[in-house]
Formats: structure tokens, sequence, C-alpha cells
């Protein structure tokens, strides 16, 4: 079981766009939050990693907690 995790990208789209490019070939990804910068691009965000169409485990980051 090949696994991807990231934290803290805080809806830096380049960021997000080498998650997408890795996310290709594992079977599970884990984020460990920090995908917004306190809650700006959150939606987007959310709705990019649910189209990677893998499972994920996402809890949020102090830059989420404020919502």
């Amino acid at each position: 079981m090949k696994i991807l995790a990231f934290t803290d990208h805080h809806a830096d789209k380049l960021a997000l766009a080498k998650v997408r490019e890795k996310a290709k070939d594992v079977d599970l990804i884990i984020c460990g939050g920090d995908i917004s910068n306190f809650g700006d691009g959150l939606k987007d965000n959310l709705e990019a990693i649910d189209h990677l169409g893998k499972p994920v485990l996402l809890t949020h980051g102090n830059h989420e907690e404020h919502l």
C-alpha cells in the first residue's frame, strides 16, 4: 500500500498540483491540515482533494480551526 501524506500547503495552487501528480500512484492520502489560509480557499481545496479519486484521511490544521 502506498500512502501520500501532506500538510501545510495553505491554498497554494502549485503545491496542490504537486499533490495531484503524486496522488496518481497511491492508495491512500493523508492530509494533516492547513490547506487554507485562515479559511481562504478552503472550499476549493476540499473539492480538489475530493476529486483526486482516492480515499482521504483529513484533519483540520490551525488555519482551519477558526471556521
